[in-house]
């Protein structure tokens, strides 16, 4: 049995990591026998970092596909510039999977935040973690289906200078933000 959805981050989509994203598509497909797809995030600067969702095409189908830049603290919005990435740091990637098979449907969400021990660095994840709230309406206005599933890294690894000593710590005041 094969992982129906793998989620991937830290990928590069230049013409060298498109075709490697190419080859393990295909690669899959000669393993599985199954019908492989991705969807990546619509972040245009190819030598950054990228979110995808790599999916059998022939278990499940992948709706409401979104780049969502809402969950990035640094985004400069500006009213006449339409980008799905505006700020310095990821977005969220979001899907509405459903199982071909029946039963199983849920919003799925994806992200990457700030990676780092400075202040600035924690600041930005604490900061993405409070707009997460603005990424699960966006997606319910599309799809009024409460299941969701995040799956991110949050990089919870602390910051002295913050006074968040380390990573255990930081997923102590995460644990406390989403209860």
């Amino acid at each position: 049995q094969t992982c129906a959805l793998p989620i991937f981050q830290e990928i590069k989509l230049t013409a060298a990591g498109r075709s490697a994203l190419e080859g393990l598509t295909r690669d899959l497909e000669a393993r599985t026998g199954g019908t492989w797809s991705y969807h990546t995030d619509r972040c245009q600067n190819a030598s950054s970092q990228h979110l995808a969702l790599l999916y059998r095409h022939d278990r499940v189908r992948l709706t409401h596909v979104d780049t969502d830049p809402t969950i990035d603290p640094t985004a400069v919005r500006r009213p006449n510039v339409k980008t799905p990435c505006p700020g310095n740091l990821r977005p969220a990637l979001a899907a509405y999977v459903r199982s071909l098979a029946g039963g199983l449907d849920f919003h799925l969400v994806t992200t990457h935040l700030d990676s780092g021990r400075k202040a600035r660095d924690f600041n930005n994840r604490r900061a993405a973690w409070d707009l997460f709230e603005k990424v699960v309406e966006g997606r319910l206005s599309r799809m009024a289906d409460t299941d969701l599933i995040l799956a991110a890294d949050l990089n919870t690894m602390g910051s002295p200078a913050a006074g968040v000593l380390n990573g255990a710590a930081e997923r102590r005041l995460l644990d406390r933000k989403s209860t």
